[in-house]
């Protein structure tokens, strides 16, 4: 009896070393301290940026096209995290609410079961649809892109994820203090460094992360 429950125990202590790590290494999201941004990856990473973005921006369309592939090898494979600090200027210059709309739903996607890499790809498919999306339409892309259900679910039900004001402005006062020269979108800052990143050559990311 003892040599059987010797081995049962062996088992179940070699499936939770087998499974646990999986599940505990796997990078997430969550809202950064200040609720006014969403970092997506572990706060051990040795690469920690912020991403200072406006979802109507064209130019922010652009760099997730050309980095957005990249982004989201690095933040699966935990060596990269990027706290997104998103923006809603371009409302009041175009009279619309499609930065806040969206701006809301990428804010309410923040959680625990999504995956940082997950959340990336989210943030790409938005920009390269673009438009002036509904939050119907904004979910559907949340489950295309491989958002959890209960996320999906809660940017569908469009209640207020942040108040977006208040938001834009927080941002916008990080985004001076990063780049008080030239600020504007998408800017990348890099937290250790406190440098705004070079993104114009391809494979930044990787030279980044070797550096580090």
């Amino acid at each position: 009896m003892r040599s059987w429950l010797g081995i049962l125990a062996a088992l179940v202590l070699a499936g939770t070393a087998l499974a646990g790590p999986a599940a505990a290494d796997t990078p997430g999201t969550a809202l950064s301290p200040d609720h006014f941004g969403v970092r997506a990856g572990s706060a051990s990473a040795p690469v920690q940026l912020e991403f200072f973005c406006d979802p109507q921006c064209s130019e922010c369309a652009k760099f997730e096209a050309a980095s957005g592939g990249e982004l989201g090898r690095h933040l699966a494979a935990g060596d990269v995290a990027v706290t997104y600090r998103w923006m809603t200027f371009l409302d009041a210059r175009r009279g619309n609410d499609i930065s806040a709309r969206v701006g809301n739903a990428l804010m309410a996607a923040a959680d625990p079961a999504t995956t940082a890499a997950t959340y990336q790809a989210f943030v790409a498919d938005l920009y390269r649809k673009g438009g002036a999306p509904s939050v119907e339409e904004i979910a559907t892309t949340a489950r295309e892109s491989g958002l959890p259900a209960q996320v999906v679910e809660r940017i569908a039900a469009g209640q207020p994820a942040v108040e977006t004001i208040s938001m834009n402005a927080y941002n916008r006062v990080q985004l001076l203090a990063a780049t008080p020269e030239k600020p504007g979108t998408p800017t990348v800052y890099g937290v250790s460094t406190k440098t705004v990143v070079d993104t114009d050559e391809a494979g930044w990311l990787d030279r980044l992360v070797q550096s580090s």
